[in-house]
């Protein structure tokens, strides 16, 4: 059965991939907007808070996590569009300094 998603012209003009109209997304950036316009709630872009973001795997394995050093962001930190801190990972600067990504 066939999806359909309603959106603006206006929309259509900035993005023409129908996969980001998906009514699933749809509705999560009218969540993230309802709660970006909440005051107890503080919600930033990543390139706001982050100095490097990555996506895909990259050649920092996984003996190279610590609990401390240069955080990152995994799939599993993230939670009904937040970023959940208690198992955030780290790595140590030297496998950074050496990755390819």
């Amino acid at each position: 059965m066939p999806i359909i998603s309603e959106v603006t012209f206006s929309k259509i003009v900035s993005r023409m991939d129908a996969e980001y109209f998906h009514p699933s997304y749809l509705k999560m950036e009218k969540m993230l907007e309802q709660t970006s316009n909440n005051p107890n709630f503080n919600v930033v872009m990543l390139r706001n808070i982050s100095s490097r973001i990555r996506k895909g795997i990259f050649s920092i394995l996984k003996t190279e996590y610590r609990d401390q050093g240069i955080p990152f962001i995994r799939v599993s930190n993230i939670r009904k569009l937040m970023i959940d801190g208690e198992d955030l990972t780290g790595s140590v600067k030297s496998a950074w300094d050496s990755c390819p990504c």
